[in-house]
């Protein structure tokens, strides 16, 4: 992709964002609707475009604002704000906890352990382990969904893992298809992936 100039919030209609990964592997894409935004990511990492989006509807008008206004706006730091928010989240979901930074360990010398004016400076770049988290949060995009909105179909596949940040989410099975009969199998809590 090119490198983004623009951030985009739909004013009426619906998108649908298709990355390489969804077009490749013939998964469910991500759809947009009217008060959703997109393109945040690229202005946000100074990257290129990571996903194809097109209009779903006869009508889809949105409302495009330039990188230079997005920064001047305080949406910049609105969606910084909510990338540190998804990295919070993400520390404390179990799942992940093989990427949250671990416990620093005393410094030790063939002497034993250093004493606080012996040991090594501390350096003040985040952890690889934090690295990874903060990288991953970054790349995620939270959506809100109001109550009954399907997110996912059963049996589709989709390009990525959705994690429940607030709320709950009703999870239901398919058992017929032309009587579109189901049944339901559980519910997911705010750390739930699926």
């Amino acid at each position: 992709g090119h490198i983004g100039y623009s951030f985009y919030m739909i004013f009426s209609g619906g998108v649908v964002v298709r990355t390489a990964a969804s077009t490749d592997a013939g998964s469910e894409s991500v759809r947009l609707r009217k008060g959703d935004a997109f393109g945040e990511r690229a202005l946000l990492l100074e990257t290129n475009r990571n996903a194809t989006v097109t209009t779903e509807t006869q009508l889809t008008e949105l409302l495009i604002i330039y990188d230079e206004c997005f920064a001047e706006s305080g949406l910049a730091a609105y969606f910084r704000a909510r990338v540190e928010q998804t990295a919070q989240f993400l520390r404390r979901v179990p799942l992940l906890s093989s990427l949250a930074s671990p416990a620093r360990q005393p410094a030790v010398s063939e002497d034993g352990p250093r004493t606080e004016t012996e040991s090594e400076p501390q350096s003040v770049e985040p952890e690889p382990a934090e690295a990874k988290i903060n990288s991953f949060a970054s790349s995620c995009v939270q959506l809100d969904y109001l109550d009954g909105f399907q997110i996912v179909s059963d049996s589709r596949r989709t390009d990525c893992v959705w994690f429940l940040m607030s709320g709950s989410a009703d999870c239901y099975r398919l058992l017929n298809e032309p009587d579109c009969l189901m049944a339901k199998v559980g519910r997911l809590v705010p750390g739930s992936a699926f």
